[in-house]
């Protein structure tokens, strides 16, 4: 193995030894191993990517998803409830209030986590890139 070779596959052992998934490329794909003996070519170890989660854009809001703060899971559940043709969303709070959601802010729902099964699963609002 060259010292570049080496170079390369360093931060990779280390990541596995600090207990972060490291991935292997078999035919062409990506995938997750638990054990490794790293004795394939170094260029063919990664470090599993962690996603990021962009801001959804007006069409992919799932209307009929609950919402709520992350900070304080038990309080002030809303309810996506539609779209209007001028690309706001409105969302009717526990309160009864119902305030627009425009698309400017829709980069601040990150604070926010949305459920389309009735609150028994909590999901980031976003999409995972």
């Amino acid at each position: 193995m060259t010292r570049d070779q080496i170079k390369h596959l360093l931060p990779i052992i280390s990541a596995f030894a600090e207990g972060k998934q490291v991935q292997l490329n078999c035919c062409g794909k990506w995938t997750d191993y638990e054990t490794l003996d790293f004795s394939a070519s170094p260029h063919l170890y990664r470090i599993k990517p962690t996603p990021t989660l962009r801001p959804w854009q007006p069409e992919e809001v799932p209307v009929g998803a609950l919402l709520r703060r992350k900070e304080v899971p038990d309080n002030c559940v809303s309810m996506i409830i539609g779209k209007t043709e001028s690309g706001l969303m409105h969302y009717i709070a526990t309160w009864k209030s119902m305030q627009p959601l425009e698309h400017a802010m829709l980069d601040r729902v990150m604070h926010l986590e949305h459920s389309l099964d009735h609150g028994k699963t909590w999901l980031p609002c976003g999409v995972a890139e």
